[in-house]
């Protein structure tokens, strides 16, 4: 409870006084707990340390203080290591569970505002943690991003150089010359009113006076308050508005911020719920027409894709008839709440999605996630960085950073966010090749097809290259389940095996078996588990094959595995007539012959539930021999008829299988995934499509006669169709 006879007065549940352990007793002391709350030399036990702090100096470089006169110098070293070691637990766990700012940080501010306290705002129904609130693995601070002392070196790299060196050699230079600003360093009177306080998630998460977006006051009790911040693009003044994401508290606000700035584009960085916590309220309806204060807002359109959805708003206000504005709001699913995407590609694609985009409106682009700072900044710095190196040639991430900081506080909040920066910037400066409209992807291919004259090399060859360069393994942390000797015999090879983070999980009880197949989900264009790719059944895995089918409501099987009944060590699954398969009854009840293809239709029942499931079963023997574009019209028959099945049967994943898992089942989903995006958005983007693929099968499309395939099925397909509008 508050003492009310506190000298500094109350601040929320804390009461502060003096400090009479610091040297000048200057700072302040949690009254309550009896600890110092903000001095700056440090605090350890009943001592203020001199000149250093325990997140600065590592432990072993820590000067010796005494404890008490007469105790010998081994009992003081002691006594030392425990308190430290206490001190930085109650750190540490205190900033993991208050401050979202803790990995940009220090464990002191100097001339930090006495108020800046990382407790959420009470009264607004949100948790306690903002998006990156995991534990600390390693602060900025001791990475040596935070020293204010520390003179500003030039941190300006080449584009080329920057592609050459690895984000972690990158980032050990930088922590050499720069620093950032951290926590508010600016004024912030506005936000500090009495009846702008409950408008904030966090009272130390706030919008600068200088920088924040004034909303216009409709009625007497309304403030111009919002916080929400300018942030500039890269030669682009105002060309962002970075915002908290809507609470119940602002929700309206937030509305009507997006109408008076006139903004066409909103993007989105973060789910409604992350771990059961609410990170932002929804604004948009899924139905009828929502009201927020005098805004209205319609959903015309929804659009989802395997990492994003984008939506379009009508937005109208009530007080203004006939006027409306159409928003497109671009939400990425595909960000944790904790740490930075699995892959680069992903947010790459939707910062073309978000750019491509010609609004009307010529407002700033809102862009938010949950406090509107880490994700928000993350996104808005690849942007700037992009644009300045096709402007300058040269990339300078530090003072990016710097910049948005000066403009809204602690921007790319951790240091997960800002190494994920690092990596993304890499990968769209390696793959310049972006995203190719459909109209322009023949002659853009045929110059990929030729030789560059300084190198002597295909150009393709070299794309296929770079790629290759950017492609990560997997962790080996993620592999313990496939490569347990319990489940080394359900895999071909113990070099294409599936990783806990992305494998599909067995739940059908069978006596000797347990949750394992050497299966992985790869993303289709439109779903993020579009596919399930494996190997052909081996002897023993044939009833883990029909529950991984039973328990994840599969109606599609592509078989692109050319065997019979007697080739080796493959376990038949199939069966003309019927036949059971451990609790599995199966019954073929059709046969028909396509063109390049045969497609068996089965009835599957689960002997407990005697509920009946079809399956169709597409088999090619497409590839017995390296891909040829003889093949093609084929792949096309098979992927057009796939496609028209799965409209009738649900859109649950396809499962894909060839002899390795990987080699032919690898292709045709790399293929049906660049098909369906030329079909859906008339563009090609062959690159990232191998990437996002990657990223659960590092090994898929490792040959250059695969990745030239690719090419040549898209082509072929706009080859089919005359004009651009033909289009399915």
């Amino acid at each position: 409870m508050a003492s009310p006879t506190c000298p500094n007065g109350t601040f929320g549940d804390q009461c502060l006084e003096k400090c009479g352990q610091c040297k000048d007793g200057s700072h302040t002391c949690d009254h309550v707990n009896g600890t110092c709350a903000s001095c700056a030399d440090g605090w350890l036990g009943d001592l203020c340390k001199e000149e250093t702090t325990l997140f600065n100096t590592p432990t072993s470089e820590m000067p010796v203080v005494g404890i008490a006169g007469g105790v010998s110098g081994g009992v003081a070293l002691l006594l030392v290591v425990v308190v430290v070691f206490f001190i930085i637990r109650r750190r540490r766990r205190g900033l993991s569970q208050k401050d979202p700012d803790a990995e940009l940080q220090p464990s002191h501010l100097v001339g930090r505002p006495q108020d800046d306290d990382p407790v959420p705002q009470e009264n607004i129904e949100s948790d306690e943690d903002d998006e990156d609130d995991e534990d600390i693995a390693a602060d900025v601070a001791s990475a040596g991003f935070v020293n204010p002392g520390a003179v500003q070196e030039s941190t300006c790299v080449p584009v080329e150089e920057f592609r050459r060196q690895k984000a972690s050699e990158k980032i050990q230079v930088e922590r050499r010359k720069s620093t950032f600003p951290v926590g508010l360093h600016a004024k912030h009177d506005v936000a500090n009113k009495p009846e702008n306080k409950n408008k904030s998630r966090y009272r130390n998460l706030v919008a600068y006076d200088h920088s924040r977006v004034h909303l216009k006051q409709f009625v007497d009790e309304d403030t111009d308050y919002i916080n929400a911040c300018y942030i500039d693009g890269y030669n682009e003044p105002k060309k962002y508005i970075a915002s908290q994401g809507p609470t119940d508290v602002i929700i309206n606000e937030f509305m009507r911020m997006i109408w008076e700035q006139n903004t066409g584009k909103v993007v989105m960085v973060t789910n409604l719920v992350e771990k059961t916590k609410t990170k932002c309220l929804q604004y948009w309806p899924d139905g009828q027409p929502k009201e927020f204060g005098f805004i209205s807002v319609s959903l015309l359109d929804e659009e989802n894709f395997s990492n994003y959805a984008i939506r379009t708003l009508q937005l109208k206000h009530l007080k203004m008839q006939n006027k409306i504005q159409i928003v497109k709001q671009f939400h990425f699913t595909a960000w944790p709440d904790h740490g930075a995407p699995s892959n680069a590609s992903s947010l790459l694609d939707f910062l073309g999605k978000v750019l491509g985009y010609k609004s009307p409106l010529n407002g700033p682009i809102v862009v938010h996630c949950s406090a509107g700072i880490g994700r928000t900044g993350t996104f808005i710095a690849l942007d700037y960085l992009i644009n300045q190196a096709k402007e300058e040639g040269v990339v300078d991430v530090p003072a990016c950073v710097r910049l948005l900081r000066e403009q809204r506080v602690n921007m790319v909040q951790s240091l997960d966010q800002y190494e994920f920066l690092h990596e993304a910037l890499a990968e769209a400066l390696e793959l310049q090749e972006g995203s190719i409209p459909g109209v322009n992807f023949s002659s853009v291919f045929a110059d990929l097809c030729t030789v560059n004259p300084e190198t002597g090399q295909l150009k393709i060859a070299e794309q296929f290259q770079r790629l290759n360069e950017k492609t990560t393994p997997l962790d080996k942390a993620t592999l313990v389940t496939a490569l347990h000797p319990d489940n080394l015999h359900k895999n071909r090879s113990d070099k294409i095996v599936a990783a806990d983070n992305c494998r599909p999980y067995l739940s059908t009880p069978v006596d000797g078996k347990n949750n394992y197949i050497n299966a992985v989900f790869l993303p289709s264009y439109m779903l993020k588990r579009g596919f399930i790719i494996t190997h052909t059944p081996l002897l023993e895995t044939v009833v883990d094959f029909w529950r991984l089918i039973y328990d994840h409501g599969i109606a599609t099987i592509v078989m692109l595995d050319d065997v019979d009944n007697e080739s080796e060590n493959v376990g038949i699954y199939w069966t003309e007539k019927r036949k059971s398969f451990g609790p599995f009854d199966v019954k073929c009840t059709q046969k028909e012959e396509e063109s390049g293809f045969t497609v068996w239709t089965y009835n599957l029942t689960y002997k407990d539930t005697k509920v009946s499931c079809p399956i169709k079963q597409f088999r090619s023997g497409l590839w017995s021999s390296a891909p040829s574009c003889d093949s093609i019209p084929s792949l096309l028959a098979v992927i057009d008829s796939v496609t028209s099945w799965q409209k009738v049967a649900g859109n649950q994943p396809i499962l894909v299988h060839c002899r390795d898992g990987l080699t032919n089942s690898g292709l045709f989903c790399a293929a049906s995934f660049v098909l369906e995006r030329l079909k859906l958005d008339r563009d090609v983007n062959i690159p990232q499509a191998v990437k996002q693929m990657r990223v659960a099968r590092p090994q898929m499309i490792t040959d250059l006669d695969q990745f030239q395939f690719l090419h040549q099925v898209a082509l072929a397909y706009l080859e089919t169709f005359h004009t651009y509008a033909n289009f399915k």
